[in-house]
């Protein structure tokens, strides 16, 4: 297995086509979205979901309005000990690994579930995930993908009045 980089964006053409989207995901799951297109990026891969803790009051000043008050259901990437959350590059401007041990201590990661890859590749072929990323379809966001990958992982969610994932 190769070693843990950092990538920027330009590098990643799938997370690339993926930022795109911002703000049109229906329910604001672009974490979902954005980790789907980069595991078609990061072949070795895993697309991983967990409930992470609610922000404290520190990060709820950091982050404003959007800061998450109550667990929520987030999506990443795992190669191997390494994880990549394309979320935060709005914040460093680059894809950095983190060691997953150490961010799921961070965020109280919970429930976490990893979505083999057959069966996400199985999802993505589905929704024609890669063509539709390279077309800039709007079925690269749509709720049925996000619905069918997290189905597959075998998460349980509602959808909350701020539009985000609560575990049900």
């Amino acid at each position: 297995m190769t070693a843990a980089r950092t990538y920027s964006v330009a590098e990643l053409r799938y997370l690339n086509a993926s930022m795109d989207y911002e703000g049109s995901a229906p329910g604001g799951q672009l974490c979902i979205q954005w980790s789907a297109a980069l595991a078609l990026d990061l072949r070795a891969g895993v697309l991983t979901f967990g409930t992470l803790r609610a922000c404290n009051d520190a990060e709820r000043e950091q982050f404003g309005p959007g800061a998450a008050s109550a667990p929520f259901i987030h999506a990443w990437v795992e190669v191997g000990e390494a994880l990549y959350s394309p979320t935060s590059v709005k914040r460093i401007g680059l894809l950095a690994p983190m060691n997953r041990h150490d961010y799921y201590a961070l965020n109280g990661a919970t429930d976490v579930r990893p979505l083999q890859r057959r069966e996400f590749e199985a999802v993505a072929r589905r929704h024609r995930l890669a063509a539709a990323l390279k077309h800039g379809s709007p079925r690269a966001v749509h709720r049925d993908l996000v619905t069918d990958l997290l189905r597959a992982a075998g998460v349980r969610w509602v959808l909350s009045p701020q539009r985000g994932l609560l575990a049900a």
